[in-house]
């Protein structure tokens, strides 16, 4: 029963609906429900303007609204950010180093940092930070491997984790709290303050701030239409979406997009009896997909073409090995069986993974494969899943910054995963990066998993902008300093 429950939660994880799902190690920011049309509140003509759902909460380890999200990225910092080519930039840490044998990642604090409550952050600040990522729905999962943090001293925090992880900091890009967030009271580091429904800058800010203005305006968008109207007409002056969102928004008037990196991971997953029992027949699947076209077709661009679990970019990803499988679809032409069927899922709440299931399903046709593709509810989709009524489905699951591919191996492969050599190599990859050409060869070799792109999110800004705008992996839209 209990390996069931695991997998069944797995599965509703993988199918991407509702508002941006993901897995515990990383949830997504959630859309906006649909409501009525609603008139954005006037917003004083040359203000820094950014929208907030007022249901949403302030909670920075479990509120999931993307411009909840946006506005606390200036209250509270991290101790790193991440770059979309998987490398730490220090933030409230000045460095880090890693024991010999994996366990033990001691990372340094800035020293002089202070809260707006007027404490100076210490490592256990930090420590309590770790351990309320932990236990909060937002971060859930992702320090499933870490057995203890402690502080040393003042500025010196101590991780130790059950297996060695050498890209440990990768996972720390939590917002660091004050004492006074165990009360749900906004107390960060950052260049401004929550204060009486807006913000304020923090005059003891450690990155100084002298030339950012002395306020931002925050102003209500309690649905996806209005947060489109507020900032076209309303004043509004930055915000982020998901352009393959369930709800996805089109923008007019004159603005600056910047493209945001994550690690939200499109892929086909396959059944592995029956047709797709045959490891050979899974790995031509691989080559057989058009993803450019995915991406420009179907995403508008925003995302990544990518044949191998990793981001291309990063220290996990091979170009030696993309190489391999380089789009050719005769492949899968001479490995199909004459008159092959198959029936292929993918949760019809999501308009752009729909479009996507629908171009890899003409491909695998072109190859010989009759598909009947099912487009199902979200409820309905899990219950096709976990019920095995499927030969292949289309999906989508966000990694955690360190791309630990465990998680979506141990669901898409299920018993292989468990059976076979990959726990053992997805361990040596955490270990080290460099290990990572072993665990993807095996995946391509045998047709475990068949990636499409990584998504890529949107962030909107007005022409002239008083921040500077520097997306990192997963968000951080503005620079610390």
């Amino acid at each position: 029963m209990k390996r069931l429950t695991v997998l069944l939660l797995a599965l509703a994880l993988l199918c991407g609906c509702g508002a941006q799902t993901a897995p515990p190690s990383e949830p997504a920011p959630a859309e906006e429900p649909s409501a009525p049309q609603e008139q954005p509140a006037p917003v004083q003509t040359g203000a820094f303007c950014l929208a907030f759902e007022e249901d949403a909460g302030w909670d920075p380890y479990s509120c999931r609204s993307a411009c909840n999200r946006l506005v606390l990225q200036l209250v509270y910092e991290p101790l790193f950010t991440v770059t979309a080519n998987g490398t730490v930039d220090p933030v409230l840490a000045t460095g880090w180093s890693v024991s010999e044998d994996g366990l033990v990642t001691t990372v340094t604090l800035r020293s002089g940092v202070m809260f707006h409550s007027g404490a100076e952050m210490t490592a256990t600040d930090v420590v309590r930070s770790v351990r309320l990522a932990r236990d909060g729905s937002y971060y859930s999962g992702r320090f499933d491997l870490l057995l203890d943090a402690s502080a040393v001293d003042d500025t010196t925090v101590r991780f130790t984790t059950s297996k060695p992880y050498e890209c440990f900091p990768l996972l720390l890009d939590i917002p660091v709290a004050g004492h006074s967030a165990l009360s749900k009271t906004a107390d960060g580091t950052g260049a401004y303050r929550l204060q009486e429904g807006s913000l304020r800058r923090f005059a003891e800010w450690h990155g100084g701030g002298d030339d950012l203005p002395r306020s931002v305006v925050l102003t209500a968008a309690s649905s996806g239409e209005t947060l489109r109207d507020a900032f076209q007409f309303g004043g509004v002056s930055v915000t982020e979406i998901d352009p393959n969102g369930d709800l996805p928004l089109r923008f007019g008037g004159d603005y600056e997009i910047w493209d945001e990196p994550t690690s939200a991971l499109q892929f086909i997953a396959f059944r592995m009896d029956g047709l797709f029992g045959d490891g050979g027949l899974r790995a031509a699947v691989t080559c057989a997909i058009d993803r450019d076209a995915v991406v420009t077709g179907d995403m508008s661009g925003y995302g990544v073409a990518t044949a191998l679990l990793a981001r291309p970019g990063t220290p996990w990803y091979s170009g030696t090995l993309a190489e391999t499988v380089t789009y050719d679809p005769s492949r899968l032409r001479l490995l199909m069986p004459t008159g092959a069927s198959a029936v292929m899922l993918v949760c019809a709440d999501n308009p752009q993974r729909c479009a996507s299931a629908r171009r890899v399903a003409d491909a695998l046709h072109d190859c010989g494969l009759q598909v009947e593709l099912k487009e199902l509810g979200a409820h309905e989709f899990v219950e096709a899943l976990s019920d095995g009524e499927y030969d292949l489905y289309y999906g989508e699951m966000r990694l955690s910054p360190d791309y630990d591919f465990a998680p979506l191996l141990r669901a898409a492969a299920g018993a292989l995963y468990e059976a076979g050599s990959l726990e053992a190599l997805c361990d040596l990859t955490r270990e080290n990066s460099g290990n990572a050409y072993d665990l993807q060869k095996a995946v391509l070799t045998d047709g475990l998993l068949c990636p499409v792109a990584y998504k890529t999110n949107a962030v909107f800004g007005k022409r002239t902008l008083p921040f500077a705008i520097a997306p990192h992996l997963n968000g951080w839209v503005f620079p610390t300093e």
